[in-house]
């Protein structure tokens, strides 16, 4: 009699599941993403009295401008992506404090790995907490597994984690008004899932509040090839060492988030208009630019990035399998 074999949570994910979800990696092809339209949740009243707290940069946003920008972003991923989930939250939500803010960067409170989903979650903003339970409702409702939920004082957001491949990821440690939108307890708890998942190494970088979130600070364009602005030089030191070609963003166009674009495919990106000097040195890197006018969503550092949750991406090469960039465009 042949013994019975345990399959692993991974071999049964399409079997239980119904498909593979999983999007670790930045420059996969993307297959399956999440898009959620802005409401007048990002309008009321609480942030009209104080934007500042809310990190409005620049004041409250115009609502119409916001929806205008929006609709042609989606339109472009819809050219480019198989399948574009528009998640409807159509009233104004409250969390335990006031309305909650900013459900349209559908990046802030999920990250879907190999294998399912890891929910994050924000102490440090009233205005945002309480979005992991609609995160959570969403997903569940999609039939995205949960692998893991951060709690207690734990910290952790789409937005502070790349993965420079599907081995190794940077996780971005931020302090600001006066609790963690990334921290090191959020990342000690979801260590252990990502090694689950396949990653093999962490690295931690301390941002500086002018950088914001991680990818204001640094994402990956292609296979091998990143964008940055105000990144610590350790992290710096450390790309170059996995041998990732870099393209420092200059200042003012950091501020109309060049640096967080999206990549939708090997060799192709969509990223905020306005940016002339990165998409020049993207282009000059073989990398097909789509620019898209998000100006609006700049105000509160928000860009093509900060819109999406990928929930399912085509797996993209290691950098050991390729040896860094050169490898890469020799082989494409």
């Amino acid at each position: 009699m042949q013994p019975i074999r345990i399959y692993s949570h991974l071999e049964e994910l399409e079997t239980v599941w119904g498909r593979k979800w999983g999007a670790q990696g930045e420059v996969g092809k993307l297959r399956s993403v999440v898009v959620c339209r802005p409401t007048e949740n990002e309008v009321t009243r609480e942030k009209k009295d104080n934007p500042n707290f809310l990190r409005l940069r620049l004041g409250v946003w115009n609502l119409e401008k916001l929806q205008t920008q929006h609709d042609e972003f989606v339109r472009v991923l819809k050219d480019e992506v198989p399948e574009v989930i528009e998640w409807d939250v159509t009233k104004v939500y409250t969390g335990p404090y006031h309305t909650t803010m900013i459900l349209t960067p559908t990046r802030g409170f999920a990250v879907v790995i190999n294998g399912g989903a890891i929910i994050g979650g924000v102490r440090a903003i009233g205005a945002w907490k309480a979005k992991e339970v609609l995160y959570t409702r969403m997903l569940v409702e999609l039939g995205v597994p949960i692998l893991y939920t951060v709690h207690g004082n734990g910290t952790f957001t789409g937005a502070h984690c790349i993965f420079i491949d599907p081995t190794h990821i940077v996780i971005g440690n931020l302090s600001i008004q006066g609790g963690d939108l990334g921290s090191l307890e959020g990342a000690r708890q979801v260590a252990p899932i990502l090694k689950m998942a396949g990653v093999e190494e962490i690295h931690i970088t301390h941002l500086s509040p002018f950088v914001g979130d991680l990818d204001e600070g640094f994402t990956m364009a292609d296979v091998g090839l990143g964008v940055y602005h105000g990144l610590p030089k350790e992290t710096i030191e450390y790309l170059h060492k996995k041998k990732v070609s870099l393209i420092e963003v200059p200042y003012e166009e950091k501020v109309r988030e060049a640096v967080n674009l999206l990549a939708i495919e090997p060799g192709k990106v969509v990223m905020p208009a306005g940016n002339p000097r990165t998409a020049k040195a993207l282009r000059k890197e073989g990398i097909d630019v789509i620019e898209v006018e998000l100006q609006e969503f700049a105000t509160c550092g928000i860009g093509c990035r900060c819109l999406t949750l990928p929930l399912i991406r085509e797996k993209e090469p290691t950098l050991e399998e390729l040896e860094g960039r050169k490898a890469f465009m020799k082989r494409a």
